[in-house]
């Protein structure tokens, strides 16, 4: 049967790696800079706080389709059509100010690649169920939806690597941010009653929000992120690379279940 090839998974995993890196001190500069008594005055500093827990949440869900594509486990439902998720958050919020506006173009691109890829490894277990009970008809069709998704995968991946660049820049024009919070904790008990109001809004879970924030870190925030996307920036070229060849390169096997 069809699998992800061994390349696809160290690239998955790698991916898993940065993105956890990074996750956690979008938390940081979230606590930080969107608490009670934050470093920016409202407004501006209402939307900052908003633009970082917005990352923690993409970031989160990007992780979980990471860590799905690593584990590859076999699905029975295999005669569903695979379909790929709406983007669940309303990023037009995020154009009020200059520093938020940037941020909106990655993350679109961050949660299409979030969509494509749990549409791709659904896919790809659907078509494995299928091979499993000799149902080589559902197996092609599930394994097509697949590389289909893939490919959409690796166009989302290529737009968000395109537009990290401003996000870096805006991130490191912030003021000077302390490397120590007031108090460590969750997340979404750290930020404000402003800019969780807003975070609901814009249909944020407050599930994406209860994740642990460091309470300290060794070194400018805002350089430990903007590196922390680079890494990531560079990870994610790779992968589309990898899925845009379209070849045992991404998926290994051949049709059946007999095939490894």
């Amino acid at each position: 049967m069809r699998r992800v090839s061994q390349s696809h998974k160290d690239r998955a995993q790698e991916d898993v790696d940065h993105t956890t890196n990074l996750s956690l001190v979008a938390g940081f500069l979230g606590a930080a800079l969107g608490g009670p008594v934050g470093l920016i005055a409202p407004p501006v500093g209402v939307g900052v706080g908003v633009a970082f827990a917005a990352w923690v949440a993409a970031l989160g869900r990007h992780i979980v389709v990471a860590q799905r594509v690593v584990r590859d486990p076999p699905d029975a439902d295999y005669r569903s059509l695979t379909r790929a998720s709406p983007i669940q958050f309303d990023l037009e919020s995020l154009s009020g100010d200059s520093f938020t506006a940037v941020h909106a173009p990655a993350l679109d691109a961050l949660l299409r690649s979030n969509s494509f890829g749990s549409a791709m490894i659904r896919g790809l277990e659907r078509s494995q169920g299928a091979a499993l009970v000799g149902e080589g008809g559902f197996e092609d069709e599930r394994f097509s939806e697949a590389t289909y998704f893939a490919a959409q995968l690796a166009e989302a991946l290529k737009a968000f690597a395109d537009s990290t660049s401003g996000v870096t820049e805006a991130v490191r024009g912030l003021p000077v941010i302390r490397e120590v919070l007031p108090r460590g904790g969750r997340l979404m008990d750290l930020l404000s009653d402003e800019v969780l109001a807003e975070l609901y809004r814009i249909g944020v879970p407050r599930g994406d929000l209860n994740v642990p924030v460091m309470e300290r870190v060794n070194e400018d925030p805002r350089e430990l992120f903007a590196r922390g996307l680079r890494n990531l920036t560079d990870v994610a070229r790779r992968y589309a690379e990898l899925l845009a060849q379209r070849s045992d390169e991404t998926f290994s096997g051949r049709p059946g279940a007999s095939a490894g």
